[in-house]
């Protein structure tokens, strides 16, 4: 006959007896899985990241095509198509994150690398052709598609109007087509629901084919590739 002082009928734990060793080892697996979801629900966030695009396109606002030729009109603005921007929420927790405004600002840079000029962009379309609004993005999934940024109106702590981001696109092309940029620092901007801004950064160098076709005056958009490190930075070996 088997010693029953030797298998363990119950245990005690916080006061409470618990049967056998099977319902103990269901006990401790509910107790952590517990303590996971709550870690997860109560004390984890989102974790918003956002990822620069790869491509960017430099674009005439109003151009339109006349005997099958591209035309960028004389007042036609400069605005970027970007393509594509991805938001990520990188959270095992709960918890989604929503953007509710989004810019870039390009940096024109020099020979020195500093700055010769700086605009700001705000978003306008989320795709093809939907107007923007706020983007939620669930844990653990990300949002990928093309912003368009234009310029806009704003007020300065004066309350004075603020017009310079309206970049003429046949005055970016004269900046480029100078020689003098060497590359176009582009960062991009999120301002979150919650009060915290995200940023993602790439490069865009000016190579002598982008020179000399602004110079041409022959295009409505240039299409570029942004890269992750500064081009004019040698990689460490």
């Amino acid at each position: 006959m088997q010693d029953e002082k030797k298998t363990p009928k119950k245990f005690a734990f916080l006061g409470y007896e618990i049967g056998g060793w099977g319902a103990l080892l269901a006990f401790v697996i509910s107790i952590v899985t517990l303590l996971l979801t709550a870690t997860d629900r109560w004390f984890l966030d989102s974790n918003p990241v956002l990822r620069f695009p790869e491509i960017v396109n430099f674009t005439c606002q109003g151009w339109y095509t006349e005997e099958e030729k591209e035309i960028c009109p004389s007042y036609g603005k400069l605005f970027v198509e970007a393509n594509p921007v991805t938001l990520i929420n990188d959270t095992s927790a709960p918890h989604s994150y929503t953007a509710i405004r989004s810019e870039v600002e390009l940096d024109f840079h020099g020979n020195d690398s500093e700055s010769k000029s700086t605009i700001s962009l705000d978003w306008f379309y989320f795709g093809d052709s939907d107007p923007i609004a706020p983007i939620s993005v669930p844990p653990q999934s990300s949002i990928s598609n093309e912003i368009d940024y234009y310029a806009r109106r704003s007020f300065d702590k004066n309350g004075e109007l603020v017009t310079r981001d309206f970049l003429l696109f046949s005055q970016f092309e004269k900046m480029i087509g100078t020689g003098d940029i060497k590359k176009i620092k582009m960062t991009f901007w999120f301002d979150l629901l919650n009060g915290e801004r995200i940023k993602a950064s790439c490069f865009v160098p000016i190579d002598n084919d982008f020179i000399m076709n602004a110079k041409k005056k022959e295009f409505v958009f240039y299409y570029r590739e942004c890269f992750e490190l500064d081009p004019t930075i040698p990689a460490e070996s």
